[in-house]
């Protein structure tokens, strides 16, 4: 009698969020959050075969949703390159697991897919590299919500060959960039332009920590990401590789920040002056030539 009561709980739920779902779609007021929460939607119950339901979402409850429709068919694109590249069945697990546990945390299907398979048919990661990669990422788009760029910074890395423990480093720096406010998408193509040219994880982590801290200091995200890949741009050039162009662009970055610094002071500094009425900048002049002619003497005009 409580597994009839449980299974028609689930059916009753089921049809509340396909209706819900028709109904938000022909009213037309249907939004990404609102359906964001129905495809989240979680109930804990007991498989009636015995072993427990780790979690039962509204996607597969109902899978006539178009992004149940899209999880699912990228489910089937996971089990399917695993098993043409002979994963074993429990890292295959993994590797499912993974890909609905980056959707779950922000992630579009599309690009949690790319990730995942990109892992698994370039670089051969086994299961346990390819969560490490995830849990990385996933803290990524927790701390800023950019699913989509972040995961093209963790695939150029993987189409690059980073092992995932340097991938996982990547990701650390890219995350603690993006909570001082710097642009997902900037660090992105920053990423992408210093793996073509060769940088290794070492040059890769600080220039990507050195744009954060030139956002923090008030430059635009563009700006920064310019300013530092420059930098390293010209390190890579030089030859300069590993920690050595670790420290070069450590070394050039802040004393970029210096010199942009003072260049701003400078120009605020002119445009104070420019705005100086002509006989206060005369009286300051005087006070200036007396002072050179008086040294140690204090100014007096009368």
């Amino acid at each position: 009698m409580k597994m009839k009561t449980r299974l028609m709980i689930l059916l009753m739920i089921g049809l509340l969020v396909f209706a819900t779902g028709n109904l938000l779609a022909e009213e037309g007021v249907a939004t990404k959050e609102g359906e964001k929460k129905l495809e989240k939607l979680e109930v804990d119950l007991p498989s009636p075969t015995g072993p427990e339901l780790d979690v039962v979402t509204a996607e597969s409850i109902d899978l006539t949703t178009p992004s149940g429709k899209k999880l699912n068919k990228a489910i089937g694109k996971v089990e399917a390159t695993a098993q043409e590249k002979g994963m074993p069945e429990d890292d295959t697990k993994d590797a499912v697991s993974v890909l609905k546990d980056l959707v779950d945390k922000g992630i579009p299907v599309k690009y949690a897919l790319k990730v995942v398979e990109t892992a698994i048919t370039l670089q051969d990661y086994d299961g346990k590299e390819v969560a490490e990669i995830a849990r990385s990422l996933g803290d990524c788009v927790e701390e800023s919500g950019a699913g989509k760029e972040c995961a093209r910074i963790a695939q150029a890395c993987i189409e690059k060959g980073l092992g995932a423990k340097d991938i996982a480093r990547v990701m650390s720096a890219a995350e603690d960039a993006l909570g001082k406010d710097a642009s997902a998408r900037q660090l992105r193509i920053m990423t992408e332009d210093l793996l073509d040219e060769g940088s290794g994880v070492e040059g890769l982590e600080v220039a990507i920590e050195a744009v954060g801290k030139s956002v923090k200091e008030g430059y635009s995200p563009e700006e920064s990401r310019k300013s530092v890949a420059l930098i390293a741009l010209e390190g890579l050039r030089d030859g300069l590789r590993g920690k050595e162009l670790a420290n070069e662009i450590r070394k050039e970055a802040q004393r970029d920040l210096v010199e942009r610094g003072r260049v701003e002071r400078e120009i605020a500094r002119e445009r104070a002056q420019e705005r100086i009425p002509e006989d206060v900048k005369e009286r300051l002049k005087d006070q200036e030539k007396w002072e050179k002619e008086h040294p140690g003497e204090d100014y007096e005009p009368w």
